[in-house]
Parts: structure tokens; sequence; C-alpha cells
């Protein structure tokens, strides 16, 4: 080549340093490719994700935003009615009771229906302990159920 011949001692010393240099091998590992794409992939999916999570958080101002005002209107309306007409009739006369009726009997006990018929009955002070509705009841002996009726036995005596 006529342009080798024109190259002085410094450049044809750089020339041979450059060409003992050697390329590197390319490696095609398929582990690498396959992270490579997996790592690719993801990013693609988190951006994917941002968006729309973008999206939704747009959506959600503009409807924050955008939302029309509730204003309570409130209307007073009056109805006039007539007055009931009172008719008598003289053929059916009208009987006037003053008796009562008579009430039911207020159930007795502290299961859950004679207490919920007696609050029902007489009001929330039928709870009170020293309510008239309410009667206590004595608590029933326990009878001993020990097999050791000989107090010898509880000394160390025989069986």
């Amino acid at each position: 080549m006529p342009e080798e011949d024109a190259l002085n001692t410094e450049e044809r010393e750089t020339v041979e340093a450059i060409a003992r240099f050697k390329p590197a091998a390319v490696r095609i590992d398929p582990f690498r490719i396959r992270l490579e794409a997996q790592r690719r992939r993801a990013k693609r999916q988190v951006w994917l994700w941002r968006g729309v999570a973008a999206a939704l958080a747009t959506g959600l101002i503009l409807s924050w935003i955008w939302r029309p005002g509730s204003a309570v209107r409130e209307h007073v309306v009056y109805v006039r009615s007539p007055a009931p007409a009172i008719t008598r009739d003289t053929a059916s006369p009208t009987f006037v009771t003053t008796r009562l009726e008579p009430r039911a009997p207020v159930p007795v006990g502290d299961d859950y229906l004679a207490v919920r018929d007696r609050v029902l009955a007489l009001g929330i002070d039928a709870l009170s302990p020293h309510g008239h509705a309410v009667r206590h009841y004595n608590p029933l002996p326990i009878p001993d159920a020990s097999p050791l009726h000989d107090p010898d036995a509880l000394r160390g005596g025989s069986l």
C-alpha cells in the first residue's frame, strides 16, 4: 500500500501495537439473553402499571373537580285539608265505656322471654333488681359430691 510508505516511525510503531490487539470473543450465553429479555419485559410492565395508575389518578382528580354541587333544597308545602264532617246517626247510639281492658299477666322469671316481656310491659325500670316485677330466687344448695365422707380419711386413714 502506498499509504504505508508515507508513515513515519512513530506512526508505524502505533500501527504495529494496534495490530497486536485481538478482538474479544463474543460470548453468547442463553442465560444472559433470557435475563435481559425478562428485564426488558419487566421494565415495560412497570411503565404499563404506572400508566394505569396515572390514568386512575387523573380520573379521580377530574371527578372530584367536576363533581356537581349537592345543594339541599327545602320546600315547605302547605296543604289545606277539609275538616271532617261530623254526622250523628240517631239510629245507632254510641256507647262510652270507662272500664279499662284487663292487663295480661307479667311473666316472672329470669329467662330471656320473661325479661323481654317485663321490659315491654313495664318499661326499662323492670330491669332494676329492686323492681316490683322481679322475683329473686335463693340459690339451690349444692350437695356434697365428694366420695370421702369420713374426716379421718383426709388425715391419711384407710379408704
